[in-house]
């Protein structure tokens, strides 16, 4: 309990020492940016730390440590005290008028991180696979559990930055790390263990969530109703998938079931006929995740890392659409509010090292927050003639891309530089080219396009599409085609509609859209989504509309084309085959997510604002979201429980024998006593694999941070490379598979002849198989390989191992049971 207080202490002081500077620069947000400064405070302390760890190799004491974030936090709270100083009658007003709101957040904020810490108490395991019967394995949603651990131990164990590769030893870490640096910074400066404090980070990551998401809804009508609702539909919500698993298993129930075990299957509840991952496949051979399914899965990959930046993101992007209505030009809103260009900036860094993916997305929610925002409640063009007034909205929207391109490319290649010179975007994958030379062809392997044609056979079809977007995109279409054809229930005048002869050429456009692409049938939802696109395009450029329902016209357009693109076309990398566009639907995807809730809390105010009986309206609008989205929290929190406690399939592990069925974590001995034993996200390897769990902790105690591990290597998802993942310290090659992917067809490809992948998993089963001791210690020496790890994944994976000669090469530091650490003698056999 005391370490959980204190990960929360030191999360609420990071937020404390941000929010006077929020408070001056958010001055059009209902809140004065007090949602905002619990997320930025954490981004912006990790970016100052990131950057002065960069310095560490000229200045040492600059190094990543809990120094330099203190530092780091000083220097956050030294900018608000000026600010204090500068606001203080303010902010004194503001917390007397806003005191309820205040309460409110910091109460979503406790009751989230108490939640989220429970579910990760209850599944606490960072495991290494996805269920499948394996030796030794625990039966858990692993998925990228133990990548993500590796990444997190990398930062923690690099002093100088750039951080090193825990996998690849020699190299530096080649992967959007940024959003694993949060969660680092904050483990530094609470002194938490790693594995303790990667489970506390998931809590974290709900409750920043949480809180962000209900600030924007509150940001956006200044109603406590409309935040829990963003809330919801941001963080708890499902797809439609969701309810529809509800609704099959109660079917299932009671026509399958009946009598007087209706709701039982055996001594099974119903419920454990609801499957919380399968929401996520929801369109087939792709990853469409959302927000709520992350949670429960409890990975902390790098898309949830950036969700947190993203909301924030948000914020300042509703501060400055509100901002630029007061100035008649973008350059004096540039001029004037240089500090809203900058926190902009910096989120658009930080999700360029966090998940580039969503780099496009928030640009170009900046670029329609800008041009949405015009002067004053109208429409400035409202009033020339319909040429004039388009031409000017066309100019403006050019000029607000322009500030956005600025915006961005100052963040990414200025504020985040170091993290540009270091990375190295992974190749398209090597493709055989027919060349000719000299009168001869012959084919040549060079890497292919980045962007490639979506295989019609792959694309969605409409019924996935409509199940994963439904809740989230009915409102904001209901609202365009009342704009479109005003009905009688509107008495509104600020919702124009068209006129006829607009009303037939917007129909006529759409209709050429569908003619064009249906006879090379690209797919009724790429047909759907382009010719849509066209329409709100078509809306936006003629109708007078006020700024907040332009905003969620526009938002409603990059949704369209977003999606448009996902169904033709995809990024190219490791994928291929039926999963050729996976990676693409999925980060795309959930990077809308957050973007089309806003849409419908906007969409909904107005439908509600401009309809009779508000609060009977109100209800049938919104109850239909709750009902459907709400289900798939509860019993996929059920399920995903249950599914990691259930362990189907059993094999001992070959360390630990006499291991009871149905597994080692069952016993009674393995049950937590405390909070702190619950969150242990490696405890389980010491009831499955003792040797192994005592050797990784006395090397993580013992080993510099720096010493290079010789150790099993193999793919992602797998029990190699264990010591570079769970110590931080570089492995010669660990997760090799992993790393792979990141570097691309340059470091893996087996077409290239310089494929070092290949190289370094032959050099390792040379060594561990090799007879000769003085030809093994050469091969050491050649990688400057400093210890060796001799335990039974290694006698597993490399069957002629013959641990005597390492006895006479170097020196056993440690052993326990099957596993030892070896350290190379300095003396060379002679």
């Amino acid at each position: 309990m005391l370490l959980a207080f204190t990960w929360y202490l030191a999360l609420q002081l990071f937020a404390l020492a941000a929010w006077p500077l929020t408070f001056s620069i958010c001055n059009r947000l209902y809140d004065r940016g007090y949602g905002l400064s619990k997320g930025l405070g954490l981004v912006l302390i990790t970016f100052i730390t990131w950057a002065l760890a960069h310095l560490a190799g000229r200045v040492p004491a600059l190094g990543f440590s809990f120094a330099t974030v203190s530092f780091a936090w000083v220097a956050v709270l030294t900018l608000s005290l000026i600010s204090i100083a500068r606001h203080w009658h303010e902010i004194s007003r503001f917390l007397r008028r806003e005191l309820r709101f205040i309460l409110t957040l910091e109460a979503i904020l406790l009751v989230a991180f108490v939640l989220m810490t429970g579910l990760r108490a209850a599944v606490p395991h960072i495991s290494f696979y996805v269920p499948n019967p394996m030796p030794g394995s625990v039966i858990d949603h692993a998925a990228e559990k133990f990548t993500d651990f590796g990444v997190l131990n990398s930062l923690l164990t690099s002093s100088a930055f750039p951080p090193h590769d825990a996998w690849v030893s020699g190299l530096t870490l080649n992967y959007y790390y940024f959003g694993h640096m949060l969660w680092a910074t904050l483990i530094k400066f609470s002194s938490i263990r790693p594995e303790i404090g990667f489970n506390l980070a998931l809590a974290s990551a709900f409750a920043l969530a949480a809180a962000l998401s209900f600030s924007l809804g509150y940001n956006l009508t200044r109603r406590l109703r409309w935040g829990f609702l963003m809330l919801f539909l941001i963080v708890l919500s499902s797809n439609l998938d969701g309810f529809l698993q509800l609704v099959g298993a109660v079917k299932t129930a009671l026509l399958d079931s009946g009598g007087d075990n209706a709701w039982y299957f055996g001594d099974r509840p119903w419920w454990r006929n609801y499957d919380f991952w399968r929401s996520s496949r929801a369109i087939e051979n792709t990853i469409n995740e959302f927000p709520a399914f992350s949670f429960i899965l409890g990975d902390l990959h790098a898309h949830l890392s950036a969700l947190i930046i993203n909301l924030c993101g948000w914020n300042v992007a509703l501060q400055m659409h509100r901002s630029a209505r007061r100035y008649r030009s973008l350059w004096r809103y540039e001029v004037h509010v240089w500090d809203e260009l900058f926190l902009a900036a910096l989120i658009c860094g930080a999700l360029s090292a966090t998940n580039s993916w969503d780099v496009p997305l928030f640009a170009g929610v900046i670029a329609l927050a800008l041009w949405s925002g015009g002067t004053g409640r109208r429409d400035p063009y409202a009033y020339e003639a319909p040429a004039v007034a388009m031409a000017n909205r066309a100019g403006r929207a050019v000029e607000a891309l322009m500030v956005a391109a600025i915006v961005t490319v100052f963040g990414v290649a200025i504020l985040f530089l170091p993290f540009l010179w270091n990375f190295t975007a992974p190749a398209p994958p090597l493709e055989a080219v027919e060349k000719v030379a000299n009168g001869v062809t012959k084919s040549v392997m060079e890497p292919g396009s980045l962007i490639k044609l979506v295989l019609p056979s792959n694309r969605s079809s409409s019924f996935e599409f409509v199940a994963h977007w439904a809740l989230l995109a009915v409102y904001p279409a209901a609202l365009l085609i009342l704009i479109w054809r005003r009905r009688p229930l509107v008495q509104r005048s600020d919702v124009p509609s068209a006129n006829p002869i607009k009303s037939i050429a917007l129909l006529l456009v759409a209709g050429a859209v569908a003619a064009v692409l249906l006879p090379l049938w690209q797919g009724w939802v790429s047909i759907a989504m382009a010719a849509f696109a066209v329409l709100i395009g078509c809306l936006l450029v003629m109708l007078h509309l006020p700024p907040m329902t332009r905003w969620m016209s526009g938002l409603l357009l990059m949704f369209c084309v977003m999606t448009w693109f996902c169904e033709l076309f995809y990024v190219d990398d490791v994928y291929v085959g039926t999963i050729e566009r996976i990676n693409t639907v999925f980060k795309v995807y959930y990077g809308l997510w957050p973007m089309m809730a806003v849409a419908t809390v906007m969409s909904l105010r107005i439908l509600i604002r401009l309809t009779p009986n508000r609060r009977r309206r109100a209800l049938w609008l919104i109850a239909p979201l709750v009902i459907a989205g709400s289900p798939y929290m509860i019993l996929g929190t059920m399920h995903r429980i249950e599914s990691s406690t259930r362990l189907g399939h059993w094999t001992p592990p070959t360390d630990s024998p006499d291991t009871e069925p149905p597994a080692a974590l069952l016993r009674p001995e393995a049950r937590a006593k405390n909070l702190t034993e619950a969150l242990d996200g490696l405890r389980y390897l010491s009831f499955v694999h003792p040797p192994d769990y005592a050797a990784l902790m006395w090397a993580r105690a013992n080993l510099p941070t720096n010493a290079v591990l010789l150790e099993a290597a193999g793919a992602q998802y797998t029990y190699a490379g264990r010591f570079g993942t769970i110590t931080g310290r570089p492995s010669f090659a660990g997760l090799i598979g992993h790393a792979s992917n990141w570097r691309g067809s340059a470091f893996g490809d087996p077409n290239n002849p310089n494929n070092e992948h290949a190289r370094r998993l032959d050099v390792v089963a040379k060594i561990y198989n090799e007879e000769d001791p003085s030809k093994a210690l050469q091969m050491i020496r050649n990688e400057d390989i400093q210890y060796v790890i001799v335990g039974n994944q290694e006698r597993e994976q490399y069957p002629t191992l013959d641990e005597e000669k390492f006895k006479t090469l170097a020196e056993r530091v440690f052993s326990h049971g099957n596993t030892s650490i070896y350290k190379v003698s300095e003396n060379p056999i002679k």
